[in-house]
C-alpha cells in the first residue's frame, strides 16, 4: 500500500470518526437542549407556582389587614356612639326644669343615710342652689354649710367628718357607663340575623 494510500485511508477513517463525533456531539447538544428546555419549564412552573404562593399569601396578609382595620373603625365609632349617648343624658340631666331636678336629687338622697347625721356640708351647682335646698328640706336633711362649687354642673358632693358622698350627675353616669357599657353596646349594636 502507498503513501497515499494510507494517508487516504487516513484521512476516511478520520472524516468517518469525524463525522460519528459531530452526529454524537450533535445527538448530545440535542438532549441538552431538551434537558435544558424541560429544566427551563420546570423553573419556569415552580416560578410561576411560588409567584401565585406569594401572590395570595399577600392577598390573604392585606384582606387581613383591611378587615383588621374595619373592625377598628367600627370599634371607634361605637365607642363614640356611646360617649355621645351617655354625654347627651348628662346634658339632658343638667338641663331638667327646676321641679325635674329637685325630684331626682330627692331620689337620690332617699338612697343615702343622711338623718341621723349632724354637721353635713353640701357643694352644689351655682345654678341649682334653690333646688337643691328644696330637696334637702323635703326629706328634712339638716344641712350645717351649704356652698356652691362651679365645678359642679349637676347633683352634690356631701361632706362629713367621716364620710363623703359624691352625687353628681356626671360622677353617677360615669360609673353607670363603666358597670353597665356592655350590656348597652349589646342593645344598641346587636347584629341583625
Amino acid at each position: 500500500m502507498s503513501v497515499e494510500a494510507i494517508t487516504e485511508k487516513i484521512l476516511n477513517d478520520t472524516e468517518k470518526q469525524c463525522q460519528a463525533i459531530t452526529k454524537e456531539t450533535e445527538k448530545s447538544l440535542k438532549n441538552i437542549e431538551k434537558e435544558l428546555e424541560t429544566g427551563l419549564k420546570d423553573l419556569e412552573d415552580k416560578y410561576h407556582q411560588k409567584m401565585e404562593e406569594i401572590k395570595n399569601k399577600n392577598i390573604e396578609k392585606v384582606t387581613s389587614n383591611a378587615e383588621s382595620q374595619v373592625k377598628k373603625m367600627i370599634e371607634t365609632e361605637k365607642r363614640d356612639q356611646l360617649d355621645s349617648i351617655f354625654k347627651e343624658t348628662f346634658n339632658y340631666l343638667t338641663s331638667l326644669s327646676e321641679k325635674e331636678y329637685s325630684e331626682i336629687l330627692v331620689k337620690l338622697l332617699k338612697n343615702l343615710p343622711l338623718l341621723e347625721m349632724k354637721e353635713i356640708k353640701v357643694s352644689v351647682p351655682e345654678e341649682r342652689v334653690k333646688e337643691s335646698k328644696e330637696a334637702f328640706d323635703k326629706l328634712n336633711i339638716q344641712v350645717s354649710k351649704l356652698e356652691t362649687d362651679k365645678n359642679i354642673k349637676a347633683g352634690a358632693i356631701i361632706n362629713e367628718e367621716n364620710f363623703r358622698y359624691d352625687i353628681r350627675f356626671e360622677y353617677l353616669l360615669d360609673q353607670i357607663q363603666e358597670n353597665h357599657e356592655t350590656k348597652v353596646a349589646r342593645m344598641l349594636f346587636a347584629e341583625q340575623k
